[in-house]
């Protein structure tokens, strides 16, 4: 039986995967979600990880990129609204508290090219320090982005939904 990785702690944080639906802490992505991600690793400001399009996401495009934050803690509401309520719609023109927390190589709505795996991509995620003290505590936080993919060059079609990642 292949070895499973353990999800990374990374000064406190322990990050893992979850479900489509925002449920568990797993150690290997679900294999639904079309974002395929490494586990973050910690540069002491931001989350960073790694990743490529699932192969069903090439030549296709984002029509929906939504973000959702979930806590255990009611408390913890008060600093996720820093960023805005949730879920976000991270491609709104008028831009995104959320998505201006994150960077990546790949812009978060633009199509997917045909060729899309063969790229990794990097994305990048802020971890302020008033997060990082807040580790000390017993708290879950979910991040989960969904949204829908259409075939390029068809604006009739109203896409497919699905689950772009989720931590």
């Amino acid at each position: 039986m292949p070895r499973q990785k353990k999800p990374t702690t990374t000064h406190g944080l322990e990050v893992g995967f979850c479900d489509s639906f925002g449920n568990g802490f797993l150690s290997e992505q679900p294999a639904d979600q079309i974002e395929r991600w490494a586990l973050p690793r910690d540069n002491g400001t931001h989350l960073v990880i790694p990743w490529r399009p699932h192969a069903r996401a090439c030549g296709r495009n984002v029509t929906a990129y939504m973000v959702d934050v979930e806590t255990s803690a009611s408390f913890l509401n008060f600093f996720i609204g820093a960023f805005g309520s949730f879920p976000q719609d991270m491609c709104d023109p008028t831009g995104s508290k959320a998505r201006e927390a994150t960077s990546a190589t790949a812009a978060t709505c633009a199509p997917y090219e045909d060729r899309c795996r063969d790229r990794e991509r990097i994305a990048t995620f802020v971890a302020p320090p008033a997060l990082r003290k807040l580790t000390l505590l017993d708290v879950e936080v979910t991040v989960r982005a969904y949204g829908s993919l259409a075939p390029l060059n068809n604006p009739d079609e109203p896409g497919e939904a699905v689950t772009h990642w989720c931590h």
